[in-house]
């Protein structure tokens, strides 16, 4: 555990698991600075919206979706009103048949979302463990992505922020 009492996903290969999971509570206006990992993340909002940024670009993601980000890619994870985040954290070697380089938008059904659950129990045999994390994997699917480009205003009085 971390000095914040939140899981260090780095720990995977001590616990001797391919995924552990992370459960973020996270107020209006949390954020966790650019960061990575050397473990791929599976950030699975379970309620409100979480953004996360990378140089590649934007994802907002409600409670429907998960974003698949590889692991060492630079990420920013910021909370979009009042959000709770569950994250899985994929060992690489675990996982060889996902060989996604870049995130990736993944539907969170019902079925990801209780696997991600249930890999959070303590009393989970190895054998147990090994195959929910299996399934999990084999449920990711990728969705396609709608991109948005919001073109900034020209003339000056639609660039001025309105104060509160």
């Amino acid at each position: 555990m971390s000095r914040n009492g939140r899981l260090r996903p780095y720990d995977a290969a001590a616990h001797g698991t391919a995924i552990l999971v992370g459960h973020f509570v996270m107020p209006r206006g949390t954020a966790y600075l650019e960061h990575r990992h050397p473990v791929h993340q599976l950030a699975c909002p379970t309620r409100g919206l979480v953004r996360v940024r990378t140089e590649r670009g934007v994802w907002l993601l409600p409670p429907s979706r998960a974003l698949w980000i590889p692991a060492q890619v630079p990420h920013t994870t910021e909370s979009a009103g009042d959000a709770v985040m569950r994250s899985a954290y994929v060992d690489p070697a675990g996982c060889p048949g996902i060989a996604w380089r870049e995130p990736t938008v993944v539907s969170a059904t019902p079925l990801l979302r209780a696997l991600v659950d249930h890999l959070t129990r303590a009393d989970l045999t190895a054998d147990a463990r090994s195959r929910a994390e299996q399934v999990l994997l084999d449920e990711l699917r990728p969705l396609p992505v709608t991109s948005l480009h919001v073109p900034r205003p020209r003339d000056p009085r639609a660039r001025t922020s309105p104060t509160p």
